[in-house]
């Protein structure tokens, strides 16, 4: 696991992406970034599956260090995508509402809703091409197995 977490951080460096900016193209806080670099969060199949399609990381690369970095997106991974790499995202920085806004605060929260609402449909749309992606591989995957038997 200190291996993929050290090629995650390589990853975000060589992006030239602060804990930050990577958190918020991820649709995280920057605090869940710098967890994951401390080794307190992991790497999850959903964060994997966004390096890539938003940077085009290489899956391969970030879980076992073979290969490159970068990836081209019309080859295929030898690593199966994991189950669950279709769940939504369970840690998004999702703001609350205040029991008392105050007017000077309206401009503030209206740009917060924004960046929610632009990182949800980010979400949306990397699920949208994983579900391709999976479905793609179902289809392949069963007609390797009917030229099989």
């Amino acid at each position: 696991m200190q291996n993929v977490i050290k090629r995650f951080i390589v990853a975000r460096k060589t992006l030239a992406l602060t804990q930050a900016e990577m958190a918020a193209s991820l649709g995280f806080k920057q605090s869940y970034i710098s967890n994951i670099e401390k080794g307190r969060n992991e790497v999850t199949s959903n964060i994997i599956i966004a390096l890539y399609k938003l940077y085009s990381i290489s899956p391969d690369w970030l879980i076992t260090g073979e290969g490159e970095m970068k990836a081209k997106h019309t080859s295929r991974t030898s690593i199966p995508l994991p189950e669950d790499a279709m769940l939504p995202n369970t840690n998004l920085a999702i703001p609350t509402v205040p029991a008392a806004l105050p007017s000077h605060g309206n401009d503030v929260w209206i740009e917060s809703l924004q960046t929610t609402i632009r990182s949800q449909q980010t979400t949306i749309l990397l699920q949208e091409k994983m579900i391709k992606i999976l479905e793609d591989e179902l289809i392949r995957c069963k007609n390797t197995k009917s030229e099989a038997q």
